[in-house]
């Protein structure tokens, strides 16, 4: 429900670079009836906030340029506008960018994506909060215009008091004393003004009186000062000094003190009336307490958070207005508290109305001649008990969320497993050739260049030499050379630095940075543009690199697997491929056979691929019969095993028994290729590089870095293309 005060809405600023995001919040908060603005980056949300600043502002965490902790930061340095409150919006998954985020500024966060519920209660309840503080602000103002008119009257009658009276600054400076301090201590103005304690006694009892006195600068809204003894004019004196805290003009705390020479014990009531108005108008609770739990004394701040009058905070008792508090309790603190002399309690309230306030109760023990108290001020500590509350129950959905994504990559690690396995199907005398040379030279950090058909298992080859290899522990990076324009080639393989180019928003690793350590995979590199190259070959001579647009040189230890179904040497002759590039990649070649050269291998691997296809499809093959095998052998298989992979995944589709029927095997067909609609291409090219990555988004080598785009940006465009993962849990 949306919270209207004074008859007025809140208005809300989001800032997020996501639109389909924005527009979501957007809609659900205008439907409550709040004043809606947006912003997709942090530059146009300042120029809002500058020119008419919202109630409250919702800010997304990751950001293009300015991200969400900077924009956040700069709005808490201006003073015209640091007092709006921020939440955060971010997939945020780890404690310390919570943290963060408290520490730049924000007040609270919503977690995407989004809960209309949770949107509306936490909006809500910051709109509420953010007016209540412009009401208290206009409180405090008047009370601050009060007290300097009081200030002021009391300068006027200090001056008749017979007590020595004087006033500090924040910085312990005396701004004013009166006749009769003047008198006592036998000082002039000139003496005394602008001077601290330092300036008027020895050493140690300076330091004494400004312990105090910042005491009393820190909230302590009265401390009464030990006796001090010193000379004055060789005659040795005592004094007792209470000090008590106030707000002069602007709300700029001071320091008030009242000195009574003890040996004459002058006007001790005049003191105590001080001492009591200083209370009075204390802005925390103030509790003096007897033994008995009778209410000695409580200001206007103590009464108004029990919700009682005045004349109904007469006569109680502290188990009265306390209720964790009992009589015997009561008396067994009582007696506690005359040992420790000083404790911090966190207690419940109720409030006559049935309000429930969490307050912080700093209790002191008092004893004078006569009497025997308990000193007791609090203050109002609800907020952040529901803030403390509301981060725990937060860890506790992020520990759920992270323990099931681990289910989850647990699932997906063992289904890509099954898909991609780097295993090679066949014992036939050219895979078993191919299998012996892969072997040899998988240990070593050699530069491969394998070579074959389309469809052949190039990369399948790739992937069994990087398992075969001291990197295994690391992922292999796959970057396919065709998939990329001439213009962004480099930028995928050496990364670029900001600036480097139009867009190029932020720093960018490239894929040799991201295989540092691992295996690197370069797919169709006879599509390499000659450019690359040179700095290709560079790598391969040296192991070093520069981003495009950065002077800086980085090393990398990257072992370089290359693969093409072209006649490099051909491209050699005519100029299209550089010679030295190919004599480097050519160290160490190996072929992979096309299946029309190793036949005698298509029964087993139809009998794989059926179980493979079937465990996903959930069905089971029993029986292949002669005439379907038949059907397979006598094709000649220009697509080679990725033809015969697609043929037998189409088979599968169709078959309803647990037989491989002939009419299920559709060979030597094709359709004509229709051009891809944008859309289509952008999936294309996103699930190439999940798969490359083992759908592995965030993180280095991950998708998203390898895209150049924020995590949750991808998310949301899968989203959007229909692109979805798994969340089954496996068995």
């Amino acid at each position: 429900m949306t919270t209207e005060m004074n008859g007025k809405k809140g208005s809300i600023l989001i800032v997020d670079d996501e639109l389909p995001s924005l527009e979501t919040i957007s809609s659900l908060l205008k439907a409550e009836g709040y004043d809606v603005r947006g912003a997709i980056d942090g530059e146009t949300g300042m120029m809002i906030i500058e020119s008419d600043p919202p109630d409250l502002i919702l800010l997304d965490v990751r950001m293009p340029g300015m991200d969400g902790y900077e924009f956040c930061r700069q709005v808490k340095r201006k003073e015209t506008i640091n007092k709006i409150p921020i939440l955060f919006m971010s997939v945020l998954d780890q404690t310390s960018d919570i943290i963060k985020g408290f520490e730049a500024g924000s007040v609270d966060y919503i977690p995407k994506p989004f809960h209309a519920e949770e949107v509306l209660a936490r909006v809500n309840t910051h709109i509420t909060l953010g007016f209540l503080r412009q009401n208290l602000e206009l409180a405090v103002e008047k009370r601050t215009k009060s007290l300097k008119s009081s200030v002021e009257l009391l300068k006027l009658f200090s001056d008749k008091n017979p007590n020595g009276i004087y006033i500090k600054d924040g910085q312990k400076r005396h701004l004013y004393f009166n006749h009769a301090l003047g008198e006592i201590a036998d000082i002039q103005a000139t003496d005394f003004i602008g001077t601290t304690a330092h300036h008027l006694f020895p050493k140690e009892i300076a330091e004494t009186l400004e312990k105090y006195d910042q005491m009393v600068l820190d909230g302590q809204a009265v401390v009464e000062v030990p006796e001090v003894e010193f000379e004055i004019d060789g005659t040795p004196r005592s004094f007792k000094e209470v000090k008590f805290g106030f707000f002069g003009p602007q709300g700029v705390p001071h320091v008030g003190g009242i000195v009574t020479e003890t040996t004459q014990e002058k006007e001790l009531q005049s003191r105590l009336d001080m001492v009591s108005h200083s209370l009075e108008n204390a802005t925390v609770t103030v509790v003096f307490a007897g033994p008995e739990g009778d209410i000695l004394y409580a200001n206007k701040a103590a009464y108004q958070t029990a919700g009682l009058t005045y004349e109904e905070m007469q006569g109680k008792r502290v188990w009265e207005i306390d209720q964790e508090f009992t009589e015997d309790s009561w008396s067994a603190h009582f007696q506690e508290m005359k040992k420790k002399k000083y404790m911090q309690l966190e207690r419940t309230h109720v409030a006559k109305d049935g309000e429930i306030k969490a307050v912080e109760v700093t209790c002191n023990y008092f004893e004078t001649k006569s009497n025997e108290y308990i000193f007791a001020y609090g203050k109002d500590i609800s907020i952040r008990k529901h803030k403390e509350k509301q981060l725990k129950e937060s860890l506790e959905q992020i520990q759920k969320l992270k323990q099931r994504l681990e289910q989850e990559n647990t699932y997906l690690r063992k289904k890509h497993q099954m898909i991609e396995s780097p295993t090679i199907i066949g014992d036939s005398e050219p895979i078993e050739s191919m299998m012996e040379l892969a072997q040899k030279v998988a240990p070593t950090d050699s530069t491969v260049l394998i070579l074959g058909e389309t469809g052949t298992g190039k990369e399948l080859l790739a992937s069994t030499i990087h398992e075969l290899s001291p990197r295994k522990d690391n992922m292999m990076i796959r970057i396919n050379c065709a998939s990329f324009p001439a213009t962004l080639i480099e930028s995928e393989l050496f990364g670029s630095a900001k600036g480097a180019f139009t867009g190029a928003a932020t720093e960018k690793k490239g894929c040799f940075e991201a295989a540092d350590e691992s295996t690197l995979l370069l797919d169709e590199i006879g599509e390499l543009p000659l450019e690359a190259q040179a700095k290709l070959l560079r790598i391969l001579q040296d192991g070093q690199l520069k981003r495009l647009g950065d002077h800086r040189t980085r090393t990398v230890n990257v072992r370089v697997l290359a693969s093409t179904n072209r006649d490099l040497r051909e491209m050699v002759t005519k100029g299209n491929f550089r010679k030295d590039l190919f004599y480097r990649l050519n160290i160490f070649p190996i072929t992979a056979p096309p299946l029309r050269d190793h036949m005698e291998d298509i029964p087993q691997l139809v009998w794989t691929f059926t179980g493979m296809f079937g465990e996903l499809m959930g069905k089971t093959i029993e029986s292949i019969p002669e005439e379907t095998m038949s059907i397979l052998k006598n094709y000649t298989w220009p697509g080679n095993v990725r033809e015969l992979k697609n043929v037998i995944e189409r088979a599968m589709i169709l078959t309803s028994g647990k037989i491989l029927e002939p009419k299920t095997v559709t060979i030597g067909q094709s359709e004509s290729v229709k051009p891809l609609r944008l859309e289509d291409a952008q999936k294309d090219h996103i699930l190439s590089v999940l798969n490359m990555t083992g759908w592995r988004i965030q993180g280095k080598g991950g998708a998203a870095e390898i895209l150049d785009l924020n995590p949750s940006t991808l998310r949301s465009r899968m989203d959007k293309l229909g692109i979805e993962r798994p969340v089954q849990t496996p068995d």
